[in-house]
């Protein structure tokens, strides 16, 4: 911990004790502060605010998140304080630290610069990597998009861009992303069926969440205003179901200053957290090969070359799986999927999110 103190700014004396005399399920009574005495050994969750120099954006997140009530079977959180923005090197070796200890790291503040950051901090478990960003364009410049996409061939597995706006999106660069196999979701499609997107954030392993996506009436904190984008209650839908996830290793905020306005887009920015924090604290951890644990198991005959797809059901947390093998003896691979994925395959019809599956892996093995 000592050299965790020697990175990070803990939180200010005059926050931690915001909890005094109010209930003992507001934030600030439940979470555990850095300091000499503070171990990692218990932690499941961590805060870490990202601080700009020129304002003190977090401070105004933590006022509004330490105000919030949690539920009383919530994990063991622990913020962590601030690092500064300049030195997002020293964000990326403590996130690392984090997660080799199997913690769930949430950042929050400063400019996008941060989400490489978290993502090198993963690279070194999986070269099958799957990030979902929450993005109001896709514009493949010099951008944190255009450096995850620069990762394709190596530990990027999947990549998905949700909210997007077509007329603030470049065709090209969303093109790129579809010839990879990649997932974009246009605002209008998530807003159509959002319970689609659950099964994307459950594949996934860290969510990036620029705050420009979210319409400028509801964060106008964020770096850019666009009078169009999610809602507030969208955005902390994702949320919640990111943090239920149980691949989920990861969550980031950024793209806003809250010290601009001080006061909406960090109320929003802390019930986001909130939403990741609650999600987590529903995760189901289903053994998909148990079915006495409320697990059934389907099998649909297509009369194809596939000759038939696997489905998995939940009894419990009504949702649902299917296997992807790229060859009739090859390991099936297990990816979440939707009911819709499921009807689909009863008509028989291939299910789209099969086929994508199944392409993005015949491509890694050709990469390798």
């Amino acid at each position: 911990m000592k050299q965790l103190f020697d990175i990070l700014h803990p939180v200010p004396e005059t926050l931690r004790k915001s909890g005094e005399g109010k209930s003992l399920s507001v934030f600030a009574n439940v979470v555990e502060y850095l300091s000499s005495d503070s171990t990692l050994e218990t932690a499941e969750i961590a805060l870490i605010g990202v601080k700009n120099a020129n304002s003190g954006n977090t401070d105004f997140v933590r006022k509004a998140l330490y105000n919030l009530y949690l539920p009383h079977n919530c994990a063991k959180i622990i913020d962590l304080g601030d690092v500064d923005e300049n030195e997002l090197d020293k964000l990326r070796d403590v996130h690392t630290a984090l997660t080799d200890k199997n913690v769930f790291v949430i950042v929050f503040g400063g400019s996008t610069d941060g989400v490489m950051a978290c993502y090198k901090a993963l690279e070194s478990k999986s070269d099958f990597l799957t990030v979902t960003c929450v993005a109001p364009s896709i514009i493949l410049g010099n951008n944190y998009l255009s450096h995850l996409f620069d990762h394709k061939a190596s530990t990027l597995f999947n990549l998905n861009v949700i909210g997007y706006q077509n007329y603030l999106s470049e065709a090209e660069s969303i093109k790129e992303l579809n010839d990879n196999y990649f997932n974009a979701m246009r605002l209008a499609s998530f807003r159509e069926n959002t319970k689609e997107v659950e099964p994307v954030l459950r594949d996934s392993h860290a969510l990036v969440i620029d705050m420009s996506a979210v319409r400028a009436c509801d964060a106008p904190g964020a770096n850019r205003h666009e009078p169009n984008g999610l809602y507030a209650e969208e955005i902390c839908l994702l949320a919640m179901y990111a943090g239920i996830s149980d691949n989920m290793k990861t969550a980031g905020l950024f793209g806003f200053d809250s010290s601009l306005e001080n006061t909406q887009t960090s109320i929003l920015t802390a019930q986001i957290i909130w939403h990741l924090i609650d999600g987590f604290a529903r995760r189901r951890h289903e053994n998909l090969l148990n079915n006495a644990n409320g697990i059934k198991k389907f099998l649909i005959n297509l009369d194809s070359p596939l000759h038939d797809l696997v489905f998995y059901h939940s009894e419990t947390s009504e949702r649902w799986w299917m296997e992807v093998k790229i060859s009739g003896d090859a390991t099936a691979y297990i990816i979440a999927c939707s009911e819709n994925d499921y009807k689909s395959a009863r008509r028989h019809e291939i299910p789209l999110r099969w086929l994508w599956y199944h392409q993005k892996l015949v491509n890694r093995i050709k990469i390798y």
